[in-house]
């Protein structure tokens, strides 16, 4: 869709950046570079300096690539910015150290551990597990875990999703026993039964059903 659009009008000129693709993505050249969007990529595709920009996108892209533009003497009134969520004072979190300047930071990552899980003071239950029915056993909640979403990728699996806010309910699925609680209120919030993984996080032991692909 993207393609055909910038087709319509003369000038418009369209990069991708996947940063995990498939080998069928590699197969169909689907992307235009690997990895997370860097200063490198902006300094290659962008010869000049005299550009407007236009953000969108989750809190942790958004807060990056402020700081990655600003870094490369991008003055504050030539960015435009619209998030899936609730907006944060991008200025603030520019001096934030868990802002990477040249990637596109998701969520802040906490050292690995080699002790057996402990539900940290962060947690709002001790005890919390989470079983993903018909993939996976019982597994103790990582309380460093951002979200469902993020703690079910981390298992290996590959639910979807889009927003990663709570926005699109992409992320829905059955929530098949347990309580979760919402870290980002959902725009819509799910019927009973439901969950949105991107934004939920357990209240004691839950057992979640992942759509089959």
């Amino acid at each position: 869709e993207v393609v055909a659009l910038a087709a319509k009008r003369d000038g418009v000129h369209v990069h991708f950046c996947y940063r995990t693709p498939s080998e069928v993505d590699r197969q169909q050249a689907c992307f235009s570079a690997e990895g997370l969007l860097s200063k490198a990529h902006l300094q290659s595709w962008l010869v000049l300096d005299d550009y407007d920009f236009y953000l969108c996108g989750p809190t942790g892209f958004m807060q990056a690539n402020w700081r990655l533009l600003r870094e490369l003497g991008v003055a504050k009134e030539r960015i435009r910015y619209e998030f899936f969520g609730p907006a944060t004072l991008l200025e603030e979190d520019t001096s934030d150290d868990s802002v990477v300047a040249d990637t596109v930071v998701e969520a802040p990552q906490q050292e690995a551990s080699t002790a057996e899980p402990v539900v940290s003071a962060n947690s709002s239950t001790h005890g919390d597990t989470v079983q993903f029915a018909s993939h996976t056993e019982v597994i103790a909640w990582d309380p460093d875990s951002p979200s469902l979403l993020d703690f079910a990728e981390a298992q290996g699996l590959s639910p979807d999703f889009n927003c990663r806010s709570g926005l699109c309910n992409t992320c829905m699925c059955d929530l098949v026993s347990g309580e979760v609680e919402y870290f980002e209120e959902p725009l819509d919030p799910p019927p009973a039964g439901k969950l949105l993984l991107c934004c939920a996080k357990p209240k004691g032991p839950v057992v979640v059903s992942l759509p089959e692909a």
